[in-house]
């Protein structure tokens, strides 16, 4: 369940370049990683906050906690915008998980190039591990 201040405290977090402290509270609640994913709902979404939360979720790569993410990012893959699509595909990656897998493979199938293209690099990276 996602809890809005929490994603409301990362978003102001984000926009300020505080990832270290999304990170601290990540780590000290490996369930508010749902709270940083919902973070990409808002709109307008500035690509400083995009970068943000590929930057925080990197620090986190496969670590088994990012599977909670995999239901929230599924989600995502169904967006209306395009690169919220291509995120989800690159995120989905770096939980390194065989059920994230086989959503991106899906992406395959969708209909902009771009997430084609995304969903692709994705399915490169997780087979190089």
């Amino acid at each position: 369940m996602v809890n809005s201040s929490k994603r409301d405290i990362f978003f102001q977090q984000l926009d300020s370049g505080q990832l270290e402290k999304v990170i601290g509270s990540i780590n000290q609640q490996p369930d508010y990683l749902v709270d940083l994913i919902d973070v990409l709902a808002y709109e307008p979404l500035d690509i400083h906050i995009r970068i943000g939360v590929s930057a925080v979720l990197e620090t986190f790569i496969g670590n088994p906690f990012m599977s909670k993410i995999i239901s929230p990012l599924n989600q995502l893959t169904h967006h209306k915008e395009v690169h919220l699509r291509c995120d989800a595909c690159y995120f989905l990656s770096l939980t390194q998980q065989s059920d994230a897998k086989d959503i991106i493979e899906f992406m395959l199938n969708d209909p902009y190039v771009q997430v084609r293209d995304a969903a692709q690099d994705a399915l490169d990276y997780l087979s190089e591990l």
